[in-house]
């Protein structure tokens, strides 16, 4: 993988992609989605099966994972049954029973963190923080035309707003740390920042000068997950090849075959990562050895992406608190939950 510092990429023309993406979006949405046609069955296992709820409408985005995970409950943006895109859904981690929900209106990205559920929202764009019980902690506005990407790092939160504003928020209160226009930054602290077009740089605070970019195989549309030590993310609107990269250097450690579907979930305790493919594979992965361990194998391998088919996507998420771990499948509206070993 060779590195490079050359922006070859306009800033007008991420802008022109995330408004003609957000309309697709929109034309897909979950009211419009018909009941599904096809149940995913697990063949084989690694580890147990705790339980699977049918009939899960996890909104579709393809900036964003829309599900998440922590302290005893997963939630997700959308509802039961096709009741409404518009909800906050959280169900019990253990037993999959409803928790509460509640109408949060029209929202465009999501981060599931222990001291609360953060959800970002466009036209009237904003981002908004629930407690873990279902009330609105703050609420903030923002001047923009619709979030993009929302995640959290520290006691931060980071929002990329279209047309290409920057946003670093206190978690706690949402108070404004940081506001930065006309770049496409993602992540920004006293070091070092984010940009990313169609490859993934990082640069120093101070200089603005490059410490590392990478070059991917495909877009890059869903959010990078970003920890101290590793970055993680998978390329392509609905299908393509998850990366590991070495944070401080850029090296990437691995890369898989281009046919990953789903979000990537990370363990920081274990140092793994877990995503799905579209050959029917739940597969955990270790970042420094590259070794897989298939969690689950799926029967039917027939999935369907958002675009061929008027579905959801694929989300996995994991509980580490609770040693869950949990599979969206968009084309099933099926929830499946897995003990880790």
């Amino acid at each position: 993988m060779r590195t490079t510092a050359t922006n070859k990429y306009p800033v007008l023309g991420f802008s022109l992609l995330v408004i003609i993406l957000q309309l697709v979006g929109c034309s897909l949405s979950d009211n419009t989605m018909p009941m599904p046609s096809v149940q995913h069955i697990v063949k084989a296992r690694s580890f147990k099966s705790l339980w699977l709820k049918n009939n899960v409408y996890v909104v579709w985005n393809g900036f964003s994972p829309m599900l998440g995970a922590t302290l005893g409950k997963v939630c997700f943006l959308g509802g039961l049954n096709n009741d409404s895109e518009n909800n906050l859904t959280c169900l019990d981690s253990k037993t999959g029973d409803l928790l509460w929900r509640a109408t949060s209106g029209t929202h465009t990205a999501f981060y599931a963190r222990s001291d609360g559920l953060y959800v970002a929202y466009s036209g009237m764009t904003g981002v908004r923080k629930y407690s873990l019980d279902g009330k609105i902690i703050w609420s903030k506005s923002l001047l923009a035309n619709g979030s993009v990407y929302l995640q959290s790092f520290n006691d931060q939160i980071h929002v990329l707003v279209n047309p290409d504003t920057y946003y670093l928020l206190k978690a706690e209160t949402g108070e404004l740390i940081r506001k930065i226009e006309k770049q496409n930054i993602i992540y920004h602290d006293d070091n070092q920042y984010v940009v990313y077009l169609s490859d993934l740089r990082f640069y120093s605070t101070s200089d603005q000068k490059i410490i590392w970019s990478v070059n991917l195989d495909n877009v890059l549309e869903l959010a990078p997950l970003l920890t101290k030590d590793i970055v993680m993310l998978r390329t392509g609107r609905v299908i393509g090849s998850a990366y590991a990269i070495d944070r401080q250097t850029g090296k990437v450690l691995w890369i898989t075959e281009p046919n990953i579907i789903s979000t990537i979930a990370y363990s920081v305790s274990n140092k793994k990562a877990y995503f799905f493919s579209r050959d029917g594979r739940l597969t955990e992965k270790n970042i420094s050895s590259g070794q897989e361990v298939v969690i689950a194998q799926f029967e039917n391998q027939d999935f369907k992406l958002n675009g061929d088919a008027a579905v959801g996507g694929y989300e996995v998420s994991l509980d580490e608190a609770n040693r869950l771990l949990y599979l969206y499948l968009g084309d099933s509206r099926q929830l499946f939950t897995f003990q880790m070993n």
